[in-house]
């Protein structure tokens, strides 16, 4: 073979090397966009699931505040003098030695020993500030559990509040998308308005496998998108009851879910009620939250909901508690 031939068969191997390339950089590619796709469609069922087990995720456990009525004051701690009583006895005893005098050191013993306790003194202080400070705290958290304590066995209003100020139980529902206000009536009636904000938690899209593995997206059906919005709803109501009779001592309280809906009188969005249930402690208790369906469980108790599968939710009325929650 000449040298033309062998630069033919040269540039023939590059181009088949090259198409081999080019072959396995798009098998590659397949199967990165079917991971992809497949990782895709695995976090977006996880996070609709999610959606409605919201009750589930219970944080709060049961809190005791009779119990912090009989929490003892903490104790001052005592000054920390270890270090210096030591070396404050050897200072205030010293009496040189005979080789120390004869070498002529005992005015240098005597500095040496001084200080040595100036910074044993100064350890000890440090010490010393660092149980005050460990103190100040914990004294300050006696005094404000105790208050709360006192305050919730006379049913004080300020104190629920005050309580679930400063134990946070429902900030991982507020992480969701949504906010929580609180309040009590003059009639012991305890109010809980969840502003849900559908449209920033619920997806209108659905992402799903094709055969070939790729993913497919496509706009979710209105159905599917109101069952689930319904769901979620739902289940963020009762989330928020399960860690309030955690953590307070009431009987009772009523949760309304509020969004934007369409006022019919002025055609515009306005903030209204979804959901409104008065919740029972006792009919809470009883109920197996690992086992029910959100929308369905409301069955078990007082509500106004006007919902259709193919509209979704129409506004609706706040509900009055039928007996005092506190």
């Amino acid at each position: 073979m000449g040298w033309k031939g062998t630069l033919r068969s040269m540039a023939a191997a590059s181009r088949r090397a090259a198409r081999e390339a080019e072959k396995r950089d798009r098998a590659r590619r397949k199967r990165q966009e079917i991971e992809d796709a497949a990782e895709t469609v695995s976090a977006f069922e996880n996070y609709v699931e999610n959606l409605t087990k919201i009750h589930m995720d219970v944080e709060t456990e049961y809190f005791d505040w009779q119990a912090v009525l009989e929490w003892p004051e903490p104790s001052q701690p005592e000054p920390v003098e270890t270090r210096q009583a030591k070396l404050r006895t050897k200072y205030e005893s010293f009496s040189p030695h005979y080789v120390v005098e004869k070498l002529r050191m005992s005015d240098w013993v005597h500095r040496f020993l001084k200080w040595r306790l100036e910074k044993a003194i100064e350890k000890d202080l440090v010490e010393t500030n660092e149980k005050i400070k460990a103190y100040t705290a914990e004294l300050e958290h006696w005094r404000e559990y105790t208050e709360i304590a006192r305050g919730l066995a006379t049913k004080e209003a300020k104190s629920y509040l005050r309580a679930i100020e400063l134990r946070n139980p429902l900030q991982k529902i507020s992480a969701l998308g949504s906010s929580i206000n609180i309040r009590i009536d003059d009639q012991n009636g305890f109010y809980v308005d969840l502003h849900v904000h559908g449209e920033d938690v619920i997806p209108n899209e659905k992402y799903s496998l094709r055969k070939s593995g790729t993913l497919a997206v496509k706009n979710m059906p209105k159905g599917e998108y109101y069952a689930l919005y319904q769901d979620y709803v739902c289940s963020a109501v009762f989330r928020i009851s399960r860690e309030l009779f955690a953590l307070l001592p009431i009987k009772a309280l009523v949760i309304s879910a509020m969004d934007d809906l369409l006022n019919s009188a002025t055609g515009h969005l306005e903030e209204q009620p979804l959901v409104s249930v008065f919740i029972p402690r006792d009919t809470a208790e009883r109920l197996n939250w690992s086992h029910i369906d959100p929308s369905e469980a409301l069955t078990n108790f007082n509500h106004n909901m006007q919902f259709r599968k193919t509209q979704g939710f129409s506004p609706t009325q706040v509900m009055a508690p039928s007996t005092e929650c506190l």
